[in-house]
C-alpha cells in the first residue's frame, strides 16, 4: 500500500498538483512512523517524503513549522536541513540557509554506506540536496554562473544514481538550471535542458512549462503553442 502511494505522490509532484501531492505524502508517514524507522533502517527513506514535497511547492511557511525530527535519523535530519535551508533562502536570510546548509554537507558524508533510500545510498541522495541548496542560495544573491555550475554538478551526481520508480531523487535539477538559463536570457539552452529532462521523465508538468516558455522566448509561438496543448492534456 506505501509503495503504491510513493508512485502517486511522485506523479502528483511531476504533474505539479501540490495539495494533493501533500496529502500522499502526509498519508505515507503515520504516527509511528519515526518508531518504526529507528527499529528498520529502510523506513527511514518514507519519511523524508513530506518535506520533499513541501521543497518541491515552495511551501516555505509550512517547512520551518515542521518540527525537528529525531537526532538518531540522521538521513530525515539531513532533508530537515535542506528544506530550512531553502526556505530561509527563498526568505532571503542567507546567513540561516548557510548555517542549514553546512549541517546538510557534514550529515551527508557521515551517513553508513548501507542506509538506504530506496534503491540508493541515502548519502548520495543527500549530495544532491546539498549541490541543490548551494546553487538556490548563489542564485538567490545574484552568483548566476556559480548556481549553474553547481547545478551542473548535481545534475552528475543525479544521472550517477540507480534508476528506480520512482527516481531516487524529487527534484530533477534540469528544470531549475532551465529556469536559470530562460531568466539569463539563454532560451535555447533552457530548452534543452528541458528536452533532455522530458526524455527521463515524459510529460511532467514542470518541464513542458518550462519548454513552452523557451520556445516563445525565441519567438517559436507554434511549437509553444502544441507544448501549450500537451501539457494540459496531460494534466498539467
Amino acid at each position: 500500500m506505501k509503495g503504491g502511494l510513493v508512485v502517486m505522490l511522485a506523479a502528483l509532484c511531476m504533474l505539479g498538483r501540490g495539495s494533493e501531492a501533500l496529502a500522499a505524502a502526509r498519508k505515507i508517514v503515520q504516527a509511528d512512523s519515526y518508531e518504526l524507522a529507528l527499529q528498520v533502517p529502510p523506513v527511514e527513506s518514507f519519511t523524508t517524503k513530506p518535506l520533499y514535497t513541501l521543497a518541491r511547492f515552495s511551501h516555505w511557511d509550512e517547512i520551518l513549522q515542521e518540527p525537528a525530527p529525531p537526532a538518531e535519523l540522521r538521513y530525515l535530519t539531513g532533508v530537515w536541513y535542506y528544506a530550512r535551508g531553502l526556505a530561509h533562502s527563498a526568505r532571503g536570510r542567507y546567513d540561516s540557509a548557510t548555517v542549514a546548509l553546512d549541517s546538510v554537507a557534514t550529515i551527508g558524508p557521515s551517513l553508513p554506506l548501507d542506509l538506504p533510500a530506496s534503491l540508493n545510498p541515502a548519502r548520495s541522495v543527500l549530495a544532491n540536496a546539498e549541490k541543490h541548496l548551494r546553487a538556490d542560495i548563489a542564485a538567490r544573491q545574484g552568483r548566476r554562473d556559480e548556481a549553474m555550475a553547481e547545478l551542473r554538478k548535481g545534475i552528475a551526481l543525479e544521472d550517477e544514481l540507480t534508476y528506480d520508480e520512482p527516481a531516487g531523487w524529487y527534484l530533477p535539477l534540469r528544470q531549475p538550471l532551465g529556469a536559470l538559463l530562460l531568466a539569463a536570457g539563454r532560451p535555447k539552452n533552457a530548452e534543452r535542458e528541458y528536452r533532455d529532462d522530458l526524455v527521463r521523465f515524459p510529460h511532467n508538468g514542470w518541464s513542458l512549462h518550462g519548454l513552452e516558455q523557451s520556445r516563445r522566448a525565441q519567438k517559436r509561438t507554434r511549437e509553444a503553442d502544441a507544448v501549450a496543448k500537451e501539457r494540459k492534456q496531460v494534466g498539467a
